[in-house]
């Protein structure tokens, strides 16, 4: 093959395996020249003047209409290029494709590494309003070249997936270990892959192969897509993943060949971190039923071995001791703060939900084909609130296989000696601030409560943020996932410092750590009952029920919307660098299955895993209406909103030195794609 890339093929063909006709010849007139009229005219005019001179004059047109062309990509090479060294993602994501697919393909190290070098426009051609560019880069294997696509979409140039009409048709061609399925654009270097699979395949067997996973189906495919299906191999054309300065497949292509196949051929060792816990006890009873998920999964999975490890922070030996005690066959490893990256890369698969901050680094794998292409997994088995709460950015990026949500407690003797009717299972926020009036202004009431309304965590203000304007009309609001807006966060921050400022309506907790709050909340209410409303986890309903009667009900609405409850999803997800993708994908399905360790009362994520262990049918009744009131209505704290609101926020604005708008509006600039040293 030459350095350059092969143009001509015809936009009409569709996209099948079945055997294609032979190519047409390059100098196929019609199919190259019918959408460029003016590049026709040009060689017409040219034509017209006669002799050698109109040729060189219509060659020199020709040379300036592709300088045209190369200079508008270079331009949004450029913008994309000095955002992404900037770690600005509005600035990056305005040169690119809405497409979430292609987007989420940015993030991943094949496209930052070119992105990090910065490409040159070398070659370009108009098919429509579509360019096809030939551009280069200079990285660790010398000058390498890869086919990129741009088009005009509302008079902006942004760069694109893919154009079918390059591709050509996409033929299969049968092999002595599978099958290879190609796009016509690909199909000279049909023999040299073919070559390559077959001597990869005889040195993975020389050693250790899974021998029973033969035959393979290999896609080269037009985007940077994978699956989960058994059996089949989709990597990136050479020509995205990138050429050599001679046109041929570069060594990035080889190596992801390479590794795909030891993937799917040979027997797998799995990394899985298992983080830190703050209650050590629920940390090792988290790692006992790892660990019997792991010989479980690997008595059905006898060539993927699962190795546990456990995270300890520098606290020593102390776990690693009570592992060894269990029988608990982990790797102990300490952390530092901010070793993020470092840390995952060492890791196949991690135990807990991503950060913002990791997706955005581009340290976490996009798991939306896998999910849709395994047949074994189903999105819609998990409860819908659920599954939403994986999402970022329109695309799937761990696993879940719990939830968990707090709700609203009430002292029943309290609003009896207010002469107030407790709070129905559908209150609302007016209601709310009526009834904690009416239980701090009233006289003194003869059992020891003094404040009306106590949360140490941030969902009250989240719930209040979500239901405040709400311009839902679906019956469930899962189903409305706007963004949680500035002026949303806003109203709730002013909503809590509204009711902070009344007497004895609540407690000032900005001073306090996370752990100091919780104790104020639950030391106050089981030993001196201070607190007429408050907020806690459905496990410990009975804990407040220590000679007294407790009412529960979810976080009020409106007259027009039930409460929406904040839901925090709890899932497992499969770090970027991983080189056994498939095996790990096995290793998270299978745990979203099983019955982890997790605190009384927290929703498996499946309702058949729900209706299997009774989960709603083990609570008391007046928790179950509850749970059930508010679980239609409960939303997900998206994995961009975690950080939406914060004690830092509330301190602001509580201590005055910003108002709420001005702790709302505050984010600070995120460094994205891992630059910088994030």
């Amino acid at each position: 093959m030459s350095n350059q890339f092969e143009w001509e093929f015809d936009e009409e063909r569709e996209m099948e395996e079945p055997a294609a006709p032979p190519p047409k010849p390059s100098w196929w007139p019609l199919s190259w020249w019918r959408k460029r009229p003016l590049l026709l005219l040009i060689l017409l005019v040219g034509l017209l003047l006669g002799g050698g001179g109109g040729w060189r004059y219509a060659r020199l047109q020709l040379e300036q209409t592709e300088n045209a062309l190369k200079a508008d990509a270079q331009t949004v090479l450029d913008a994309a290029h000095a955002a992404y060294l900037d770690g600005d993602a509005s600035r990056f994501f305005a040169t690119q494709s809405l497409d979430p697919g292609w987007r989420a393909a940015q993030l991943r190290p094949e496209n930052q590494v070119a992105l990090a070098a910065g490409l040159t426009a070398t070659r370009a051609e108009q098919h429509d309003d579509i360019l096809w560019i030939n551009a280069s880069w200079h990285g660790d294997a010398g000058v390498q070249q890869r086919i990129l696509f741009f088009q005009w979409q509302g008079g902006q140039l942004v760069q694109i997936p893919t154009d079918p009409r390059y591709w050509g048709t996409r033929v299969g061609e049968p092999q002595a270990w599978g099958r290879l399925v190609l796009y016509e654009v690909d199909r000279p270097w049909a023999n040299e892959v073919t070559a390559f699979v077959a001597d990869t395949i005889a040195d993975l067997c020389a050693a250790d192969c899974v021998a029973d996973r033969l035959p393979l189906t290999i896609i080269l495919d037009d985007r940077f897509e994978e699956t989960a299906v058994s059996g089949e191999l989709r990597l990136p054309s050479p020509r995205l993943l990138g050429l050599d300065e001679n046109g041929e497949p570069g060594s990035l292509f080889w190596q992801r060949l390479r590794e795909g196949l030891t993937d799917a051929l040979t027997p797998a060792t799995i990394r899985f971190l298992v983080p830190q816990n703050k209650d050590r006890d629920f940390q090792l009873a988290q790692m006992n039923i790892y660990y019997a998920a792991a010989q479980d999964f690997m008595a059905a999975n006898p060539h993927i071995t699962i190795e546990l490890v456990a995270v300890d922070n520098g606290t020593g030996g102390n776990l690693t001791d009570q592992l060894r005690r269990s029988g608990i066959e982990a790797t102990i490893i300490a952390t530092e703060p901010g070793s993020e990256a470092l840390l995952l890369s060492q890791f196949d698969a991690v135990g807990t939900p991503p950060t913002e901050a990791m997706l955005q680094a581009g340290l976490v794998r996009d798991l939306t084909r896998m999910a849709n292409t395994d047949p074994t997994f189903d999105p819609a088995d998990f409860y819908e609130q659920v599954w939403q709460g994986i999402i970022w950015r329109d695309r799937a990026w761990m696993i879940p296989y719990a939830a968990s949500m707090r709700l609203v407690y009430y002292d029943q003797e309290a609003y009896e000696q207010a002469g107030l009717r407790p709070p129905s299972l559908r209150w609302t926020w007016d209601e709310m601030a009526v009834n904690l009036r009416g239980l701090t202004t009233n006289p003194p009431l003869t059992m020891p409560t003094s404040l009306g309304f106590i949360d140490a965590s941030t969902d009250t203000l989240y719930a209040y943020a979500y239901n405040w304007n709400n311009v839902c009309g679906e019956s469930a609001t899962v189903r409305c996932q706007h963004r949680l807006a500035t002026q949303n966060v806003a109203a709730a921050l002013a909503w809590y410092q509204g009711l902070q400022a009344q007497p004895n309506f609540m407690p000032d907790l900005t001073t306090l750590t996370a752990q100091e709050r919780e104790d104020r909340v639950r030391g106050e209410q089981m030993l001196r009952r201070q607190i007429a409303v408050w907020v806690d986890a459905p496990s410990t309903y009975e804990d407040y029920q220590f000679g007294r009667p407790i009412g529960i009900v979810p976080f009020p609405g409106s007259d027009r919307f039930d409460g929406i409850t904040p839901l925090e999803v709890w899932g497992t997800f499969m770090t970027q660098g991983s080189k056994r993708p498939l095996a790990t994908w096995q290793w998270l399905k299978y745990i979203s299955h099983y019955p982890l360790p997790l605190p009384l009362r927290t929703l498996p994520a499946r309702p058949s895993t729900a209706a299997q262990i009774g989960f709603w049918e083990a609570m008391p009744p007046p928790l179950a209406d509850a749970m059930r009131t508010a679980f239609p209505f409960a939303r997900p704290i998206r994995l961009d909103e975690k950080e939406a609101i914060t004690w830092e926020m509330i301190t602001a604005v509580i201590n005055g030195s910003q108002t709420p708008e001005e702790a709302a509006g505050g984010e600070t600039a995120v460094s994205w794609f891992g630059v910088n040293g994030d």
